[in-house]
């Protein structure tokens, strides 16, 4: 700075380079701010993640969550061929459990959607997948319109409904006819034409946005007792696991009953079981068409519709144990009145033991666990189109 003068009112700045450690603390305490910087970013990004995906899983809380537990025993007529590659159907005393899932909601979910199960059942990640339709339902294209003659020549057949009820007497009936078309009404669909007083809801009503799931493969000893979670909505039932198998001890074999002159059911004790309905529906063919179908319900006053097809709770078990809609669970038997299936060459039987059902509503949704054990007869004979021989009972077991 010697030999120069500073000009008045001039300032000096003196710029002096920092020492090597100097330098090197600044540069570690500018490089912690960015650490401590970038963890709170991340923290952050963290943080908004779970609270999106905790909305989006409340969100998608449906309006309605079903599980059914089911175990089956079908007693078909004839053996059912095993397909190439895989596992034969179920012999008529071979029991086949069924888990199924059903989550309904306002707008379709977004996957994945899936339930907890308990770790006996041995699914993987111990998880129902429920499977959520990747695509809108197929538009169906107009029918075609019949020819003028095939529509004159169609002419409308009637068939007869029959309903009773009551487990020692045939109460009823209540009979009403319904009409039908040549091709409206085939021999497959006539067991499930509906009964008198019964009513399609509107196509409206019917839930489209729903996920479903199934699985039917859990070790031997597997019951299934515990929590399911669903996880859109974090809903939880606790259910009491699969009953046992529903077996029939007599008759062996419906293919030696004569439905006209009754037939008399004894099964063995189900434990866990809450009660018991039967149902029977025989059908009356004559030439090949069906021209009547009979139903007797086990329930002890005419049976509502919640109960004809399927049993399905209203209040509580112990409510329909009251007022007759079910059995017993001490009941082991039971008889199909005489007079009731009078000229019916199918007769389908079914025995159902009702388990610990579940119901509850969190919020607007609600919530239904339903167990069953069930035994499925049917009996094919005389004129119609499944029309077959009687079949030998099965033979002992030793």
């Amino acid at each position: 700075m010697s030999g120069r003068k500073l000009a008045a009112g001039s300032e000096l700045t003196v710029r002096t380079n920092p020492s090597p450690p100097a330098r090197l603390a600044a540069k570690e305490t500018t490089m912690n701010h960015a650490r401590w910087s970038l963890a709170a970013f991340i923290a952050a990004e963290l943080a908004l993640g779970w609270t999106l995906c905790a909305g989006a899983a409340e969100g998608q809380r449906p309006i309605k969550f079903t599980l059914d537990l089911t175990t089956n025993i079908v007693a078909m007529p004839f053996t059912l061929p095993a397909l190439p590659g895989l596992p034969g159907p179920p012999g008529p005393t071979e029991a086949q459990r069924t888990l199924r899932g059903v989550a309904t909601y306002r707008e379709k979910a977004s996957p994945p959607v899936y339930v907890t199960v308990p770790e006996d059942l041995a699914l993987p990640d111990n998880r129902l997948i429920l499977q959520v339709p990747s695509s809108p339902e197929p538009e169906t294209e107009p029918a075609a319109e019949e020819p003028e003659e095939a529509q004159e020549a169609a002419e409308p057949f009637d068939i007869t409904l029959k309903l009773y009820w009551h487990p020692d007497t045939a109460e009823g009936p209540i009979t009403s006819v319904i009409s039908f078309k040549p091709g409206e009404l085939t021999p497959s669909t006539a067991t499930g034409a509906p009964l008198p007083g019964f009513e399609m809801p509107p196509a409206a009503t019917l839930p489209r946005d729903s996920a479903t799931g199934t699985a039917s493969r859990f070790p031997e000893q597997a019951v299934g007792k515990g929590d399911y979670t669903l996880n859109t909505g974090n809903l939880t039932m606790p259910l009491a696991g699969f009953l046992p198998p529903l077996r029939l001890l007599e008759p062996k074999s419906l293919a030696e009953v004569n439905p006209e002159e009754g037939v008399t059911l004894r099964w063995e004790p189900v434990p866990g079981a809450k009660g018991f309905i039967v149902r029977a529906t025989g059908v009356v063919f004559e030439e090949e068409r069906a021209t009547a179908v009979i139903t007797w319900v086990s329930t002890r006053h005419q049976p509502p519709e919640r109960v004809r097809s399927d049993y399905e709770i209203a209040t509580t078990v112990e409510d329909d144990l009251r007022d007759g809609i079910l059995l017993p669970p001490e009941t082991t038997g039971c008889r199909l009145p005489p007079g009731v299936f009078v000229g019916a060459s199918m007769l389908t039987v079914v025995i159902t033991a009702v388990g610990a059902d579940y119901y509850d509503r969190v919020g607007d949704t609600e919530l239904r666990g339903r167990i069953r054990s069930e035994w499925t007869g049917m009996k094919f004979a005389g004129p119609g189109p499944l029309a077959l021989p009687p079949m030998p009972a099965p033979a002992d077991e030793d």
